[in-house]
């Protein structure tokens, strides 16, 4: 059972209003109430950069910057198992060779038309269990369902009816676009390193909350002696006018299959090792951490470290942060985190405590902190193979912990600034692991280099997204905040510039190295 702390009392009485803090981000919102990116960037004013936690993604990786790119073969994007591949294919030799003889069969006919039926018989099944990460999609049908009644009437009493199918013209999972895939159906395709969270559709005949999430089901069906898995989508639309339907509760107005590509759910472990002696054993998750400092809000306040470790592997870690002990104050707070989002997370608010514990899936998880006369060391423990599957099986991630900690600006002897701690002490603080992750990752946040809200409408003909600063979409962006997009002449991309105040941590393990950059992340492998 997972613990939920909801008042997260203050563990400490000087440092009590401490924890209301987040990240400047610049919102994104449509003008129109078709062809608009569905993800809003929602953003609150302030000061430290967070790294990545369990269901928020939008201050690094190419999702904070980039509008969704379409209509290609093959495109990739971060998520947090990696890089995102969407291929789609037409035969066995478009797809990369390790999945070929996995290629599932075509989708009939008479498969589609016994699904939605099926569906529609069993509106009350439990939703089944799906926790691959690769995996085949296709395209299983639509009932094309038309929708009237009373609360499809407007305002002047005008009845109004819709065919679901018909308006579902962008679907999304984990918040990537999947390409293709609109009201006529979608291709063929294979999902690399893409939990299943958070399916939703763009209803394209409504103009409020035009995203729909928490309208999807998954079935398990079998068919013809072979289980199958299927996406359903249930249609519900809303307008200004008045009309509205919260749909019928049956999950068969858009379906797509999902096949599993390699039988691999990514339960981290050691690759069937099973505890066998052997020089090197590397998981396939990664670790991520981001480690930055809070802005300065007036002239004399406090200095405080956020460290972010977020874990999707079966490993522990531990970081060093080499700030000499006439600098840090013994105090901080403590956090591990499923979801913020859902508030799904436990504070220690135990005074002088340096030690948490959180039980998941009936494993206890642990945080703890070190003073040491040098420095900081903060070790997680505990994620083990069973921990990893459960949260990735009901969240699609893994397990963030979170760490503030404080500092003295003199130690009666000489002064410490912001910029003095960061280039002395910060940037040389390490990270290590007790079993060799796939992928670490040094999180670096970014800013836009426009600080307001950002509007943005697509042309009608053309379908070309162009930028605005006002909300009724008359006033263009300046083009020294944003270009074209080289992979779509159709998207923008907004400047940006790396947060200033994050820190590099770097594996103590020489053996990783710097093998890519995304964005501003630094990215590490063996």
């Amino acid at each position: 059972m997972y613990t939920l702390n909801l008042s997260k009392p203050k563990k400490r009485f000087l440092f009590s209003p401490l924890l209301v803090m987040a990240l400047m981000v610049t919102a994104i919102t449509s003008c129109s109430k078709k062809n608009a990116l569905p993800n809003t960037i929602n953003s609150k004013d302030l000061a430290i950069k967070p790294a990545k936690d369990a269901d928020i993604t939008v201050y690094s990786g190419s999702n904070a910057l980039y509008s969704t790119l379409s209509d290609v073969t093959t495109s990739t994007a971060t998520t947090g198992f990696g890089t995102f591949t969407y291929t789609k294919y037409y035969s066995y030799s478009d797809l990369p060779e390790q999945y070929q003889s996995a290629m599932p069969d075509y989708v009939t006919n008479d498969e589609k038309t016994y699904v939605k039926n099926y569906i529609k018989a069993h509106p009350n099944e439990a939703s089944a269990d799906f926790s691959d990460v690769n995996y085949f999609i296709q395209y299983a049908g639509s009932s094309y369902d038309a929708y009237a009644g009373a609360t499809m009437k407007d305002h002047n009493g005008a009845q109004h009816s819709v065919t679901g199918s018909n308006q579902m013209d962008y679907i999304e999972i984990n918040g990537k676009h999947i390409n293709g895939y609109n009201a006529g159906g979608g291709p063929n395709a294979l999902c690399q390193n893409l939990p299943l969270s958070n399916p939703a559709y763009h209803d394209s005949w409504g103009d409020v909350n035009n995203t729909k999430y928490n309208a999807y089901k998954i079935y398990k069906i079998s068919y013809n002696g072979k289980d199958g898995y299927y996406l359903g989508f249930d249609y519900k639309t809303q307008k200004n006018s008045g009309e509205h339907f919260d749909g019928d509760g049956v999950y068969n107005d858009y379906v797509i299959k999902l096949t599993p590509a390699d039988g691999n759910n990514q339960e981290g472990g050691n690759n069937g090792n099973n505890g066998s002696s052997q020089t090197t054993v590397t998981n396939n998750g990664e670790v991520e951490v981001n480690l930055s400092i809070n802005d300065k809000k007036s002239e004399g306040d406090y200095i405080a470290t956020k460290l972010s470790i977020h874990v999707r592997d079966t490993t522990d870690a531990e970081v060093f942060i080499p700030v000499p002990a006439a600098y840090y104050i013994t105090a901080d707070d403590m956090h591990i985190v499923i979801s913020h989002h859902l508030d799904l997370e436990k504070y220690n608010n135990i005074l002088g405590s340096t030690t948490m514990d959180y039980t998941i899936a009936g494993q206890t998880v642990t945080l703890v902190i070190a003073y040491e006369l040098n420095g900081i060391r903060i070790t997680t423990s505990g994620i083990n193979s069973a921990v990893l599957k459960s949260l990735r099986a009901e969240y699609g991630d893994g397990l963030t912990f979170e760490v503030w900690n404080y500092y003295k600006k003199e130690n009666g002897t000489s002064e410490l600034t912001r910029e003095t701690l960061q280039s002395q002490y910060l940037n040389k603080s390490s990270i290590a692991f007790t079993t060799n992750t796939g992928k670490y990752i040094n999180a670096f946040g970014a800013l836009y280099n426009y600080n307001g809200r950002v509007y943005d409408k697509a042309n009608t003909l053309t379908g070309v997204l162009t930028p605005y600063i006002d909300s009724a979409c008359t006033q263009v962006l300046d083009v020294q905040y944003w270009d074209r997009s080289t992979s779509d002449a159709k998207y923008y991309i907004l400047h940006s510039h790396v947060n200033p105040w994050d820190c590099i941590v770097k594996p103590t393990d020489e053996s990783y190295i710097l093998n890519e950059t995304e964005v501003y992340n630094k990215i590490y492998k063996k």
